[in-house]
């Protein structure tokens, strides 16, 4: 029953171009990840506190620059690799990062490259999100 009354609310967003799926994702875990942070500021964990904080301004980053731009994450490469990226992932919304951009600054247009020949492209938010994570992770060892 939630996943039908779940899935209408996430198709009428798409339908009328308020939002997509992957955008509402970003949006619910940004909610979540604030809620913890609130919880560890009551619970005086100041470490925890800035690990959920980056994790949520890491996700809102996220959200604006798809916000800002039809609903799809800039990334520097051709229009060409663009396309190639829609087929082999659908359900991701990308564009080509352009001078028209709004907020590149926020874009995937970081290159990481990790073994051998794999590339993937970051954004600033999700530098946030990954350090709020491995705060969170490493946070009981500060406590030593």
């Amino acid at each position: 029953m939630v996943k039908k009354i779940t899935d209408k609310i996430v198709n009428y967003c798409e339908e009328k171009g308020i939002a997509t799926r992957e955008t509402l994702k970003i949006f619910f875990a940004v909610c979540v990840i604030y809620i913890f942070s609130i919880a560890a500021l009551q619970v005086r964990d100041y470490a925890l506190e800035w690990a959920f904080s980056l994790m949520a301004l890491g996700g809102l980053a996220n959200l604006y620059v798809i916000s800002f731009n039809g609903h799809k994450m800039p990334v520097p490469v051709a229009a060409r690799t663009v396309g190639a990226m829609r087929k082999k992932f659908p359900k991701r919304g990308v564009c080509q990062l352009t001078k028209n951009t709004k907020l590149a600054w926020l874009s995937d247009k970081y290159l990481i490259r990790y073994w051998k020949e794999k590339v993937f492209y970051a954004s600033i938010g999700d530098f946030a999100v990954t350090f709020g994570v491995v705060l969170m992770f490493t946070r009981p060892l500060m406590h030593h």
